[in-house]
């Protein structure tokens, strides 16, 4: 008997992550599957990452006699077969012919066909960091937060990939605006970077910006409204309950 739920399934007490390629990355879906098989199945991930070529053809020739160990990863690579077998789905499933049996060359096709997407996708999410840009007078802690966001993508695809602090400060700096931030940027680069947080230094920003430049920025504002008889849209709802419609100010 089975019970599905999302991307897992359960049948007996085994569980199996499904993958098809394109509902997860590749990364997420085999660290997942490790960290599934690892006691429920004899730790049969051992399997997909080491190639027991030689012990399955070995296992073959009834001539020959295998060590307790042998038989072991024997039964890993039986088990690994088994679980793929089950959680391939599409044309991910195509890796099941291709493996013929051996489930670190079921891995390997895997790696081949779709690692790569998880590789163009970093470089996009490289790209956005580079692209983004914030305005003068903007609130620092916008961009923070849309650089973190980037940050913990690159996490989830590998952890190996994540921004350290010390590189997530670089970044933020670079970010800010030198005619605004130019003092604020020289005082924090002349700290011990090794010692300072991200989450510091953007708190540091955002107090640095509500001190020096929110004041005269809304200050500047008022002085253009004035002058040029400006007045804001409305951006609110109408208040008339039959129309409701924004920026209808009524």
């Amino acid at each position: 008997m089975s019970e599905e739920k999302g991307n897992q399934y359960e049948i007996g007490k085994a569980y199996y992550v499904k993958y098809d390629g394109s509902n997860m990355t590749y990364k997420e879906w085999s660290e997942k599957s490790e960290a599934m098989t690892a006691t429920r199945m004899e730790g049969c991930w051992a399997a997909v990452e080491n190639n027991y070529e030689t012990i399955i053809e070995k296992a073959k020739d009834s001539t020959k006699v295998l060590s307790d160990d042998e038989k072991k990863k024997l039964r890993q690579n039986k088990k690994a077969v088994e679980y793929l077998t089950l959680c391939l789905q599409k044309s991910a499933y195509r890796a099941i012919r291709k493996g013929k049996g051996n489930a670190y060359e079921i891995n390997a096709y895997l790696k081949k066909r779709f690692y790569k997407q998880t590789l163009d996708e970093m470089v996009t999410i490289e790209d956005k960091m580079t692209s983004l840009s914030m305005r003068e007078e903007e609130d620092p802690s916008n961009i923070a937060e849309e650089l973190e966001k980037l940050n913990d993508h690159l996490a989830d695809i590998d952890k190996a990939n994540e921004k350290t602090d010390q590189q997530m400060i670089s970044i933020f700096l670079n970010k800010l605006p030198k005619n605004k931030y130019l003092t604020f940027v020289e005082g924090i680069r002349g700290k011990e970077l090794s010692k300072l947080k991200i989450d510091e230094v953007i708190d540091k920003a955002t107090d640095y910006w509500e001190r020096n430049i929110k004041d005269e920025t809304e200050d500047e504002t008022k002085v253009f409204n004035t002058q040029t008889n400006y007045k804001p849209k409305f951006m609110g709802r109408c208040r008339i309950p039959w129309c409701r419609r924004k920026g209808h100010l009524r």
